[in-house]
Protein backbone atom coordinates (compact mmCIF):
# COMPACT_ATOMS: atom_id res chain seq x y z
CA UNK A 1 0.00 0.00 0.00
CA UNK A 2 2.71 2.29 1.10
CA UNK A 3 4.69 2.02 -2.57
CA UNK A 4 1.27 2.51 -4.28
CA UNK A 5 0.88 5.81 -2.39
CA UNK A 6 4.34 6.54 -3.12
CA UNK A 7 4.30 6.24 -6.59
CA UNK A 8 0.73 7.96 -6.42
CA UNK A 9 2.20 10.74 -4.72
CA UNK A 10 5.49 11.05 -7.15
CA UNK A 11 3.06 11.72 -9.95
CA UNK A 12 1.09 14.03 -8.23
CA UNK A 13 4.23 16.14 -7.39
CA UNK A 14 5.24 16.39 -11.49
CA UNK A 15 2.19 17.22 -12.48
CA UNK A 16 1.97 19.72 -9.90
CA UNK A 17 5.38 21.30 -11.16
CA UNK A 18 3.87 20.57 -14.95
CA UNK A 19 0.99 22.60 -14.46
CA UNK A 20 2.07 25.34 -12.05
CA UNK A 21 5.96 25.20 -14.52
CA UNK A 22 7.38 25.97 -10.48
CA UNK A 23 10.56 23.98 -10.11
CA UNK A 24 10.87 22.98 -6.17
CA UNK A 25 14.06 23.38 -4.26
CA UNK A 26 14.84 19.50 -2.86
CA UNK A 27 13.49 20.69 0.91
CA UNK A 28 10.30 21.81 -1.17
CA UNK A 29 10.10 18.91 -3.13
CA UNK A 30 10.67 16.98 -0.27
CA UNK A 31 8.25 18.18 2.13
CA UNK A 32 5.44 18.61 -0.88
CA UNK A 33 6.07 14.91 -0.86
CA UNK A 34 5.51 14.38 2.69
CA UNK A 35 2.10 15.64 2.84
CA UNK A 36 0.71 14.40 -0.41
CA UNK A 37 2.32 10.72 0.76
CA UNK A 38 0.59 11.58 4.28
CA UNK A 39 -2.85 12.73 2.32
CA UNK A 40 -2.85 9.78 0.06
CA UNK A 41 -2.65 7.27 2.45
CA UNK A 42 -5.23 9.37 5.00
CA UNK A 43 -7.35 8.61 1.56
CA UNK A 44 -7.43 5.35 1.28
CA UNK A 45 -8.09 5.08 5.15
CA UNK A 46 -11.15 7.19 4.74
CA UNK A 47 -11.92 6.25 1.12
CA UNK A 48 -11.27 2.79 1.05
CA UNK A 49 -8.77 0.74 -0.79
CA UNK A 50 -11.26 0.30 -3.66
CA UNK A 51 -11.97 4.21 -3.95
CA UNK A 52 -11.16 5.37 -7.77
CA UNK A 53 -8.07 6.93 -8.60
CA UNK A 54 -9.69 10.10 -9.20
CA UNK A 55 -11.35 10.62 -5.52
CA UNK A 56 -7.38 9.25 -4.38
CA UNK A 57 -5.57 11.66 -5.98
CA UNK A 58 -8.32 14.54 -5.19
CA UNK A 59 -8.60 14.12 -1.66
CA UNK A 60 -4.61 13.25 -1.63
CA UNK A 61 -4.17 16.80 -3.13
CA UNK A 62 -6.82 18.42 -0.43
CA UNK A 63 -5.36 17.48 2.39
CA UNK A 64 -1.85 18.58 1.40
CA UNK A 65 -3.29 22.11 0.53
CA UNK A 66 -4.55 22.24 3.87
Amino acid sequence: MSAAATAAVGWIVYMWGRVLKTDFDQKSADSLHAALERGMLAAVEALGTRAGRGNLLAFAANYAET
